[in-house]
């Protein structure tokens, strides 16, 4: 039925009720009065109108009835008027073009997907449920401190096996890298050791006693003395919040919007495939009050990352985070002078971990696609000095600034021929296998004379951002862990600046840390997922540089317990930053919502995934003759969008679409935190715990100072074991020169006796050639004699020379 004819028969409709109306209430007097004339009376008023409407008009609930049937019959007009597509019927019952539908109340509601419906005065209920439950555990734990309260002793059991199990595996590794020093070479085996050991990772434990913090490593504790401190630990302290809210749990969960009254919230179990969603809104469309900020303050039982363009939803809801006991964190880019500290290089455990570092270093000022032999030599020798850096600076001195200062030192001299072998030096004199060595061969030590003037100076330029008091700051030191993100509840802030992007790779380094670290949390679990949820709230997703392998982190992050919302501005956002993705990047969001079509790509896409349904048609004919005319009505079922871009584009302001893999498509109102979240003064949560960030107190991570102080331990027991190590050198050395001053004080005497000989035996041999000198003569003289004197010596005198002549001979 057309509209109009819609709207004339519910006002005839009206009419008629509130003629019976006027007639009942006019008659009650009479009734009252003269019961059996009521008959007569009614006859009477339903003849005459003029005299019923004063007479109705006395009865107050008459009175009161008209506002409520005017309220009624715009009520079913609008009902009439929703359920109608400009003339067109609904049909997709028939199915023939397609059966695409909005969500029943019912079906907006199956807990299949959703939380229960329930009244929109929960959220804010839920919401100061969790700050008087936050209360209990804070005076629960402070009676457990005091020694006032029972331990609950299942609790401490789970965590003393899940702590026994994670030093367990601890040990093993150890143990494994140990057994495969000992397939090494005796020379190596120190040196393999001290690179393997030296960046694991040690398992804490963190106890608080008084006012003070202690850490304990793992492996140093005893089971009995494991179990002794944990009632006292931050973990029993997590466990015993995760215990208290459950009963938040039902509903907890993502808000999409407002539907019939109630919120529409996916629950943490939700069956749809994952609890990713992809929300659009152009500018305008109240991302930040409509989504972000109600979301981020619902969140009672999982960690949140948001990114805050602007600070506002740090500024609005930090205080709300702390009183539902999360620690607050707030990584600021826009003023780093108000952050929280990170250290990328903490983070750097092998070398592709270098590698991501200095990728995102370099990138913050090159167009890496042009990529280039002086971009690749940045790289490689960024990547050196890091993973020299982390090896053999001072911990305190392992972040960006200790790298800007020992590459500054080079600056000035670089064209000189014996201060470019200086760096060769140093890295020379690392052992043939360090890590840093291997890399800076690879690279740097390739290029030759001008050359490597070009790659310091190109360097230089790149990391010149870098090199500014506040950068230098932020990146000094760690005061909060990544992995703690998925221990326990944090509330992590990221405020990033829309215009400027210079620190843009800077912001993605971080998230995908970030994400590294929560995978490798998760993997320490025995279910394989994080101890708390996390949910990334990222506004303004595209003003982060791109995620490498971001989609394949979406398909696998629920499997860990993390969801990711990425805000945009339009679809085409996504199509420029994953040209390749956009598909998956589309599919791995079971959800996709928009507050607003501004373009027309995104109008058509979401045209698009509300699909086609099928219409009545309703023709009409009229044909007009001589002997008269004649009309013809026909009906007929077509096909059409649910909305066509037009209709997508003008979308109410205060509405909202909502789109998922296994449900029908929900038409929604926004959630909008300054309607929804108020008080019972009616005051926003947001304005009442309003804070100035600027006297925000920035704290420090008990676990973060305990792992640098772990670290400055290791480092001064490397260096002891060095100095040791060089003692014992310098002690072989000196007795290496004393053997070899001996032996050449040996071989001296050795050449002095030589030299004695040959002299005795020149002299023997001169002796022996007078000799034999003297011996000829002689000979000569008795064959003379013989010769001379035969006739007259006997033959026994001559036999007897002949003697003489044979001894001189011999």
């Amino acid at each position: 039925m057309p509209k109009a004819g819609i709207f004339t028969f519910l006002f005839v409709l009206a009419l008629i009720v509130d003629y019976v109306l006027a007639v009942v209430f006019a008659t009650v007097p009479v009734v009252i009065k003269q019961p059996q004339e009521v008959i007569n009376v009614a006859l009477n008023f339903a003849q005459s109108p003029i005299d019923l409407l004063p007479s109705a008009w006395e009865q107050v609930p008459f009175k009161i009835a008209q506002p409520l049937l005017l309220l009624g019959i715009i009520f079913v007009m609008l009902r009439a008027s929703g359920s109608s597509q400009k003339g067109y019927k609904a049909a997709h019952h028939v199915g023939v073009h397609g059966t695409s539908r909005w969500a029943t109340i019912k079906e907006a509601f199956d807990l299949s997907y959703f939380a229960k419906k329930m009244p929109s005065k929960q959220l804010v209920a839920d919401i100061e449920a969790s700050f008087n439950i936050q209360k209990e555990v804070d005076e629960e734990y402070k009676k457990i401190l005091n020694g006032e309260a029972e331990v609950d002793q299942e609790i401490v059991t789970s965590i003393k096996d899940n702590l026994s199990r994670l030093k367990r595996f601890e040990m093993s590794r150890v143990k494994k890298i140990e057994d495969a020093a000992e397939r090494i070479k005796p020379e190596r085996r120190d040196e393999f050791l001290k690179y393997e050991l030296q960046l694991s990772e040690k398992k804490m434990l963190t106890v608080n006693k008084g006012d003070e913090s202690y850490s304990y490593n793992l492996q140093d504790l005893s089971e009995e003395e494991m179990v002794s401190y944990i009632p006292f630990s931050m973990d029993y302290y997590t466990e015993l919040q995760k215990k208290k809210f459950k009963e938040l749990y039902p509903q907890s969960g993502t808000i999409f919007g407002i539907k019939d009254s109630s919120p529409v919230i996916q629950t943490f179990d939700s069956e749809l495939g994952n609890r990713n969603v992809i929300v659009v809104g152009g500018s305008g469309g109240k991302k930040t009050q409509g989504f972000v900020m109600g979301n981020v303050m619902f969140q009672t039982q999982s960690s949140v990352v948001v990114t805050d363009p602007k600070g506002e939803v740090f500024v609005n809801t930090a205080r709300i985070k702390e009183k539902q006991g999360y620690q607050v964190i707030v990584m600021n880019f826009l003023d780093m002078w108000s952050s929280n500290c990170w250290n990328p290089l903490d983070y750097v455990r092998k070398e592709t971990d270098a590698s991501t570092v200095a990728h995102a270093i370099v990138s913050s000022k090159n167009d890496m696609s042009q990529s280039n032999v002086w971009i690749n030599a940045q790289l490689a020798l960024l990547k050196a000095l890091i993973l020299y850096a982390v090896y053999e600076f001072e911990p305190q001195d392992r972040n960006l600034g200790g790298i800007l200062n020992f590459l500054r030192e080079f600056e000035d001299t670089f064209n000189k021929e014996e201060e470019q072998s200086a760096l060769d030096a140093m890295f020379g004199r690392l052992s043939f296998n360090h890590p840093a060595r291997e890399q800076y061969e690879l690279g740097y030590k390739k290029s030759i004379g001008k050359t490597r003037a070009g790659i310091i100076i190109s360097l230089l330029t790149t990391v010149s951002d870098f090199a500014s008091n506040a950068v230098r700051r932020l990146t000094s030191s760690s005061d909060f862990l990544l992995g703690n993100i998925g221990r326990k509840k944090v509330a992590l802030y990221l405020i990033i600046d829309e215009d400027d992007k210079s620190f843009a790779s800077l912001v993605s380094l971080f998230i995908r840390q970030l994400f590294r670290e929560l995978k490798m949390v998760a993997r320490e679990t025995q279910k394989k997922e994080l101890y708390v949820p996390v949910q990334f709230i990222l506004d303004e997703f595209a003003n982060i540089s791109k995620l490498p392998d971001f989609t394949t982190f979406l398909s696998t992050c629920r499997g860990y317990g993390i969801s990711v919302v990425p805000i945009l501005q339009n679809i085409t956002q996504i199509e420029k930053t994953y040209p390749k993705e956009t598909d998956s990047f589309l599919a791995n969001c079971s959800a996709k919502l928009l507050l607003k079509a501004s373009d027309k790509a995104t109008q058509e896409l979401f045209s698009n995934l509300l699909g086609s349904t099928t219409v009545e048609a309703v023709s009409k004919s009229k044909n007009t003759s001589n002997t008269g005319s004649s009309s013809s009505e026909s009906t007929s079922v077509v096909k059409r969008p649910l909305l066509d871009p037009t209709e997508v584009k003008s979308l109410p302001k205060d509405e909202a679409l909502l789109v998922t893999d296994n449900t029908n498509p929900i038409r929604l109102n926004k959630a909008y935190q300054y309607k929804y979240f108020l008080d019972e003064n009616k005051v926003a949560l947001t304005e009442k715990y309003k804070i100035d960030l600027q006297d925000y107190e920035l704290s420090t991570d008990a676990d973060a100072k305990a792992l640098f102080d772990e670290k400055v331990k290791q480092y001064e027991e490397l260096q002891i074991a060095s100095m040791e190590q060089r003692k014992k050198e310098l002690e072989e050395e000196k007795e290496q020169q004393r053997i070899k001053a001996e032996e050449e004080k040996k071989m001296e005497q050795q050449k002095k006796n030589r030299e004695i000989v040959n002299e005795a035996i020149v002299h023997f041999q001169n002796q022996q050639v007078a000799a034999a000198t003297e011996k000829q003569q002689v000979v000569a003289t008795l064959e003379k004699t013989v010769e001379d004197e035969t006739p007259k010596i006997t033959n026994t005198q001559k036999d007897i020379l002949n003697k003489i002549k044979q001894n001189i001979n011999s």
